[in-house]
């Protein structure tokens, strides 16, 4: 695969018919996001992203650059005013100029009476997702009721009139397994309100406020977001506005499983987990939120960091250095243990050694220094 820019796998490569080898060149990215199969050797010389959980199944996985576990090909940047669609799914256009001198002059979407539906968003990974955007409380508000819905659970049902304070709530409602937490807190300073915008009139006294509505959902693979409110006069007298829908997915890192060898030139990092059934080669540093496992020989090419997120680390095999040259192993499994079943620098002896956590040892080890 020869590309100076981005080179995306989206469909598995070798699981019907296989493929002999895989070699990628050394400009630009490779994306992953399905397993890839071979009867030979796959050579990635470029940087690889993963996108999901990935087998890559070979006689040995050589990777010269780095590889980054980050699946957050689902998030949304702030959208600006656009993606807002009406109950008729006529997309929101109309447009106004918001003002309270701190966030400076925003054009909003604005004029909006009682619905306002973000696009559906479909496919998303499955995780639990952090979604926020603007939400302005807009003129003679007294009382009426700011309701906000996703996937067809209402998780806010709040009245709102004139300087109105923060809100937040977490709750575990009916018919779903885990709950939403929301946060509704003024853009400028809780309670806050002025004269900020005037929709379709010239009223002083009717104040505005402005808040960020931050959303933390249950693991959902779709996403179905819809603002009411219970106003009943014309928007020239009471409103509201949206801006900046943004939506990030909290657990972007995925799992890497090699079957066959590893030689890793290039650090590894943005992984839960990394299991290696073959021999590993490591010339850099290995960071995962969850365990690594080792299931044949290592050989340290150079002084390497291994690292993981209170989880364990295990070597089924023998550790050593590169011969002649003693690099350092430094290990760090926070409240976890480091297990080695096998002897560790018999055959090349280690440089420095340092382990941050427990420590299982079931054979020798021999360090030069």
């Amino acid at each position: 695969l020869n590309s100076t820019n981005t080179t995306t796998i989206s469909a598995a490569i070798g699981s019907g018919t296989n493929i002999t080898s895989l070699t990628t060149d050394s400009g630009g990215t490779t994306v992953i996001s399905a397993d890839i199969t071979s009867t030979g050797n796959q050579t990635y010389n470029d940087a690889v992203i993963l996108r999901d959980n990935i087998i890559l199944t070979g006689s040995t996985i050589y990777t010269l650059s780095t590889i980054t576990g980050n699946n957050n090909s689902s998030d949304v940047s702030a959208q600006g005013t656009s993606g807002w669609i009406d109950s008729g799914s006529q997309s929101l256009s109309t447009t106004a100029t918001y003002n309270d001198g701190t966030n400076g002059s925003e054009t909003i979407l604005a004029g909006l009476s009682t619905y306002a539906k973000y696009q559906t968003i479909n496919s998303l990974s499955s995780d639990t997702y952090t979604v926020t955007f603007n939400w302005y409380r807009i003129d003679s508000w007294d009382g009426e009721d700011l309701e906000i819905t996703v996937n067809n659970v209402k998780i806010v049902d709040k009245s709102f009139s004139s300087s109105q304070s923060d809100y937040s709530s977490a709750q575990t409602p009916a018919g779903t397994t885990a709950g939403y937490s929301v946060d509704i807190t003024n853009r400028k300073s809780s309670g806050n309100s002025g004269d900020y915008i005037r929709y379709g009139n010239d009223r002083d006294s009717w104040v505005d406020q402005s808040f960020v509505v931050t959303i933390t959902t249950p693991t959902i693979t779709s996403l179905d977001l819809i603002v009411r409110t219970t106003l009943d006069q014309e928007v020239s007298d009471e409103s509201f506005g949206l801006k900046d829908f943004a939506l990030s997915r909290n657990n972007p890192e995925v799992s890497l499983s090699i079957v066959g060898n590893l030689d890793a030139e290039g650090a590894i990092t943005g992984l839960t987990t990394l299991s290696v059934s073959g021999t590993s080669s490591l010339d850099n540093d290995v960071t995962s939120t969850s365990t690594q496992g080792y299931t044949g020989n290592v050989t340290l090419t150079n002084d390497v960091v291994l690292t993981t997120t209170n989880s364990q680390i295990t070597f089924t095999g023998t550790v050593d250095s590169e011969a002649t040259e003693a690099n350092d192993l430094t290990i760090s499994v926070g409240t976890s243990e480091v297990e080695f079943d096998g002897a560790v620098g018999g055959n090349a002896a280690l440089g420095a050694i340092s382990i941050t956590g427990a420590l299982d040892l079931d054979a020798n080890i021999t360090s030069a220094s």
